[in-house]
């Protein structure tokens, strides 16, 4: 999912960026790339922290975190 359309409802926006400590203005220029915006390293794991891993720091830094990396399947004991 991409952090445009988590944020597409505005009191998601809200609650996001609260979580976040950030304003809805400034995940939305995140989300659109606004003036080449991109998510600080802290932002980003905030965010993958608020979201519970629907959005990824992967996903929104792969500059800084490299490619998301394969999910694996839990071993049954």
């Amino acid at each position: 999912m991409s952090l445009l359309a988590y944020i597409e409802d505005t009191g998601v926006r809200r609650s996001l960026a609260d979580q976040c400590g950030t304003t809805p203005g400034y995940l939305w220029q995140v989300a659109v790339n606004w003036r080449g915006r991109k998510a600080g390293i802290d932002l980003a794991k905030r965010i993958e922290k608020a979201t519970d891993g629907a959005i990824t720091r992967y996903d929104l830094r792969p500059d800084v975190f490299g490619a998301k990396p394969p999910r694996t399947k839990a071993k049954a004991a």
